[in-house]
């Protein structure tokens, strides 16, 4: 929201002088458009900027002109295969006991979750695969992430449902 004097800018609740006129911090709020244009105080728009994604370009203003250039997409595949990893890593940690527990007593890992645990490979892999075929930095925003829900998370999901469900039926029959 600038005002400006000339070429000078003046910020808001900032207190000004205007050749040997001083004005407290809060004139430009408090006073109206003619004090303002007889003081040769106008109103100038704000230039529209429109920033490209940072976690995919560098952008930066120059002569009141926004420049986006792209990041290294080496870099940013390295940290999105690690990224995918890492995700990878943290949903299965969550089950490998129950493989442990497989190895060690024989007590088989139960289907839903062996399941859930080849989805999660399966959704790192196609990560991996379409991070290493990208040709740019567009190609790499457009990847989305699609992890699997766990047979956990599902049940929960299901339960909250189903009480919603149940909720609703009851306020209808009243």
């Amino acid at each position: 929201m600038p005002y400006k004097h000339e070429s000078r800018t003046l910020p808001m609740d900032v207190a000004f002088t205007l050749g040997n006129e001083q004005f407290p911090a809060n004139w430009l709020r408090l006073s109206n458009a003619d004090d303002k244009s007889a003081r040769g105080i106008v109103w100038e728009k704000p230039v529209e900027r429109t920033f490209k994604d940072k976690r995919w370009y560098d952008n930066r203003v120059v002569d009141g002109v926004v420049i986006s250039t792209p990041k290294d997409l080496e870099g940013l595949k390295e940290k999105m295969v690690a990224d995918a990893k890492k995700a990878a890593h943290n949903l299965l940690a969550v089950s490998d006991w129950m493989v442990i527990r497989e190895a060690d007593i024989d007590t088989p890992v139960a289907e839903d979750w062996a399941e859930h645990r080849e989805a999660v490979r399966a959704e790192s892999d196609r990560q991996g695969e379409q991070i290493s075929q990208a040709a740019d930095v567009d190609a790499l925003a457009a990847i989305v992430c699609n992890w699997p829900e766990s047979p956990d998370e599902k049940a929960r999901r299901e339960k909250g449902e189903a009480e919603i469900a149940a909720a609703e039926a009851l306020r209808s029959e009243q």
